[in-house]
């Protein structure tokens, strides 16, 4: 059988909103965890400490029942929890374990995850990510929306597609792994990677300090990036027994590699390929959900800019919408409006005056712009137009005649004007 060093410890982190750890983990002789609760200051940790107790009671290596069957029935015991009590409605787990199986002929572990909690494995100096992460960002790496590099500072990298307790039911991926001599197995929740990244934790795991001093450090160096969720990390050591150093055995320092996609490890004999499972759209029923938590410098940048430019947006089409006059007609009268002709999106133009001139006062030939609407840049020219209608159909209209009669100059100034009469 093969001897594991193992280290384990959790911190409720540096954020100041963050008062209570939602974090849990699992360490026994058999069977190792981490959970990452979700769903608020109870809720978080209720689910995650209900999912690793029915783990550690549950699962025994001696029983054929798979420590998939064992998490499921984790999911369930969640499920119901959050039913019974409406202050837990919603509340959910991640969880990332490693167990030993009885094996007849060779040592072998299982690697089992729900969520975007990681295991990583280091082995001869290279680190490679064991689960594959249930979330929205890992889907659209797969996809090719977005690079490996920008799906760590992605704002949507917290929006997970698979976690216990959502549903009656979940699908666990797992997977065996042969351990070899100096193999380091990481377990941690997402407090440790959003803070540090791949290349820093593989350079502190190939110091090859002793398993929790390692544990010490990783923790340290969350906190010191920051820590602004709960951070918690097990470190399960492979450690060769025929030495009495407790720790892996000591490997050649290689450089700090890129974060690769997860593989299966180096065996000493040929593994089954891994497959990795299917996406959440690919599987029907899943709940996306969203992690309460951690406001990064970066995210409010980001979101600082997209206000700006939406703000600059709005500004720019209210102030086009609202910037000009134009002159047209309420019903018959001729009246000048503030705004656009037919309004601009939900800017709809405003009567800013109405005028004693109608239709009647117009000349035909100018109907047509007036029902359109014309538009001009000042309150001062908008009435200035109107001014202009007004003239041209002065000028276009003759005036009525008038005849005036003078008294003939033999005539008294008593005699009455005569006037003509029209024979009907």
């Amino acid at each position: 059988m093969i001897e594991l060093s193992v280290g384990a410890a959790t911190h409720v982190g540096r954020n100041p909103g963050r008062t209570n750890n939602e974090d849990r983990y699992l360490v026994t002789d058999r069977v190792w965890a981490v959970a990452d609760g979700v769903g608020g200051h109870a809720g978080g940790e209720v689910a995650a400490g209900v999912a690793v107790d029915v783990i550690a009671s549950q699962f025994d290596p001696g029983r054929e029942r798979p420590l998939a069957a064992v998490i499921e029935e984790a999911n369930r015991a969640v499920w119901e929890k959050a039913g019974s009590d409406p202050e837990l409605t919603g509340m959910a787990t991640t969880i990332t374990a490693i167990a030993r199986l009885d094996a007849d002929d060779r040592d072998q572990l299982i690697v089992a995850n729900v969520g975007d909690s990681r295991t990583y494995l280091l082995r001869e100096g290279e680190l490679s990510q064991l689960s594959v992460d249930h979330s929205q960002v890992e889907e659209m790496v797969r996809d090719g929306l977005i690079s490996r590099e920008e799906a760590a500072h992605h704002p949507y990298r917290h929006v997970v597609t698979r976690v216990l307790g959502m549903e009656s039911e979940v699908r666990v991926d797992t997977w065996d792994i042969t351990p070899a001599p100096g193999d380091r197995f990481l377990l941690c929740s997402d407090g440790l990677i959003d803070e540090v990244d791949d290349a820093a934790i593989a350079a502190i795991l190939r110091e090859g300090g002793p398993t929790q001093a390692t544990v010490d450090r990783l923790v340290a160096t969350a906190l010191d990036h920051g820590g602004s969720d709960n951070v918690t990390v097990v470190l399960l050591d492979v450690v060769d027994s025929s030495v009495t150093e407790v720790g892996p055995a000591p490997v050649a320092p290689v450089q700090p590699v890129a974060p690769v996609q997860p593989v299966a490890p180096v065996q000493p004999v040929a593994p089954a390929p891994v497959v990795p499972p299917p996406t959440a759209r690919e599987v029907t029923g899943l709940v996306p959900v969203v992690k309460r938590r951690r406001v990064t410098l970066r995210v409010a940048a980001f979101v600082v800019a997209l206000i700006v430019v939406l703000g600059g947006a709005v500004g720019a089409v209210v102030w086009y919408a609202r910037g000009g006059y134009y002159v047209g007609l309420e019903g018959t009268q001729v009246t000048i409006f503030k705004g656009r002709p037919g309004g601009v999106l939900w800017l709809k133009p405003t009567v800013s005056q109405r005028t004693d001139v109608t239709t009647a006062q117009v000349l035909s030939s100018s109907l047509p712009q007036l029902q359109s609407g014309m538009e001009e840049p000042s309150l001062a020219s908008a009435h200035q137009y109107v001014a202009n209608l007004v003239s041209a159909y002065e000028a276009a209209t003759p005036s009525p005649t008038t005849t005036t009669t003078t008294p003939s100059a033999t005539t008294p100034s008593t005699t009455t004007p005569s006037t003509t009469t029209v024979a009907p």
